[in-house]
């Protein structure tokens, strides 16, 4: 797949800009090993993350980037790719410039690495590359793929200068690290700011965000499910959160600021809240919303069953703790 350089906006006049004649090539093909491309990516690694050249080898990049273990699947029809593993690659009158690593799945196309030559940094080929990506998976989607609709651009670390740049493009989402719920980047970067480590569903929904609460109830009672179908019979082993009662929940210790009590379900006919004991030296843990704190509980217990959650911790994070 090739697509056409967009010239119409070039200048014609030779006096105002000289590079009117350099014609862009994005092509993407199954990934393959080529001189070419491992040459720039030694050149990247050394000039951009500062890699000593005896630890780059042939052997490491065909392992890192060329190598899949994803199969190959034929496309269905004859304009679309197909799924797999491949490199998009972007040429500047035939000389490769940069290389795009990327996994196109049933539902998204996956970014899983970008290299580009540093002589060319000035251009903003990652963030070129990010957008022209996005543009990849929206073609794909109206090719045949209908399922195919997500672009998805791997870890997101908030404290990582070289992985902030994510956040800037929107609409986009994280991924709950408990509940697989995803979040509206908005929300989740102000607690990210507050703390390390954020499970945003309890913290949103001890904020009074019903609906995600909802979510990460619907998730928990099925495993991690998308659908929300609380009908549904749970997994093979493991019992059904529905039936675990109050009594068996005190059998269920948590970690809350270094102390460890047991587990004791406040009812109110506001909500739910798990408390740890009362006293002036032992901390409460904040209220959640009933949803999201019997869904989380009763979802422990159930997937351990009882010998195992009564010799294990549930750990409750603090979001005012950088640990």
């Amino acid at each position: 797949m090739i697509h056409a350089a967009e010239d119409e906006h070039r200048p014609k006049d030779k006096r105002l800009n000289r590079i009117e004649s350099i014609l862009l090539q994005i092509v993407l093909e199954p990934a393959s090993f080529t001189e070419e491309k491992y040459k720039l990516y030694c050149k990247y690694q050394i000039e951009i993350h500062n890699d000593p050249p005896t630890k780059l080898k042939e052997k490491g990049f065909r392992n890192f980037l060329v190598d899949s273990p994803l199969r190959p699947e034929s496309p269905a029809t004859a304009d679309n790719v197909g799924y797999g593993s491949f490199h998009q690659n972007y040429l500047l009158d035939g000389r490769l410039v940069a290389v795009a690593v990327l996994d196109v799945l049933p539902k998204c196309v996956s970014s899983v690495y970008f290299m580009y030559d540093p002589d060319y940094a000035f251009l903003g080929l990652g963030k070129y590359s990010a957008l022209r990506e996005i543009a990849l998976t929206k073609e794909l989607g109206s090719k045949g793929c209908e399922d195919l609709k997500w672009y998805y651009m791997g870890f997101y670390i908030h404290t990582c200068q070289k992985m902030k740049y994510k956040g800037q493009y929107k609409p986009s989402g994280l991924l709950d690290p408990e509940t697989y719920a995803w979040h509206s980047i908005d929300r989740c970067i102000p607690l990210l700011d507050r703390s390390k480590y954020v499970a945003f569903s309890r913290v949103l929904a001890a904020q009074g965000d019903a609906a995600a609460a909802h979510r990460a109830r619907a998730l928990l009672l099925q495993g991690g499910s998308m659908d929300e179908n609380e009908d549904e019979a749970p997994p093979p082993g493991m019992l059904d959160p529905e039936e675990v009662t109050r009594d068996k929940l005190k059998e269920v210790f948590v970690l809350y600021k270094g102390l460890i009590s047991p587990v004791v379900i406040a009812i109110t006919n506001r909500c739910d809240a798990l408390l740890l004991p009362r006293s002036d030296t032992e901390p409460s843990i904040p209220p959640y919303h009933d949803s999201d704190v019997r869904a989380e509980t009763r979802g422990y217990y159930a997937a351990l069953g009882p010998e195992l959650a009564r010799r294990m911790l549930l750990y409750i994070n603090d979001p005012d703790s950088d640990e």
